[in-house]
């Protein structure tokens, strides 16, 4: 089974779609008339979560797509929001610094059931592009001018990791001057 979240370009209407991928058929379709955060699956796949536009937290049964709440959850959660793939933390952005033309400028994580902040990450020296959680809902990684590791238990940076364009060369740097590298990432440090 699987999902997809389609949205109409032009239009505020988006969609998510439910199908049986081995008897190719679908088996719901959920339309929103606002624009939605991805969908995240609950661990025992009974219910699918995401944020709307109008701030709100929408939980869909996974079996009919029905909606079983809609509520806020946590007030500065919108459409841009997502939640960690075990719903224990939602992921909110701010794009309130003009010099990042758009881009985000601060991503705050909540913890889900107790909705209390659990760290803020510094605006960085460039907008950033993109986060995602891993391993277990522990850490983020997040990317501007290079990727970042942050451990969510303590909120602190945990390591920099910068790719090397045209390359798969890395460096993996620590907040205590600790590094490794590949071959030609290591290079070009000396």
């Amino acid at each position: 089974k699987v999902i997809v979240v389609l949205q109409k370009e032009g239009s505020e209407i988006s969609s998510i779609v439910f199908y049986n991928l081995i008897n190719k058929k679908q088996l719901w379709n959920y339309s929103s008339k606002t624009m939605i955060s991805n969908p995240v699956y609950s661990e025992n796949g009974k219910t699918i979560r995401f944020f709307n536009e109008e701030k709100s937290c929408v939980t869909l049964d996974a079996l009919n797509g029905k909606v079983l709440s809609s509520a806020s959850l946590i007030p500065q959660a919108d459409y841009t929001s997502q939640f960690s793939p075990r719903q224990k933390f939602v992921l909110t952005k701010s794009f309130n610094n003009e010099l990042f033309f758009g881009g985000i400028s601060n991503y705050t994580v909540y913890d889900a059931v107790s909705k209390k902040q659990v760290v803020a990450l510094p605006q960085q020296r460039v907008a950033y592009k993109a986060a995602i959680f891993v391993s277990n809902d522990r850490f983020l990684l997040t990317q501007d001018e290079d990727l970042k590791l942050w451990d969510l238990t303590s909120g602190k940076l945990m390591a920099r990791i910068i790719l090397f364009q045209k390359s798969n060369d890395w460096i993996l740097i620590t907040p205590d001057g600790r590094f490794d590298g590949s071959e030609g990432g290591l290079n070009q440090l000396y």
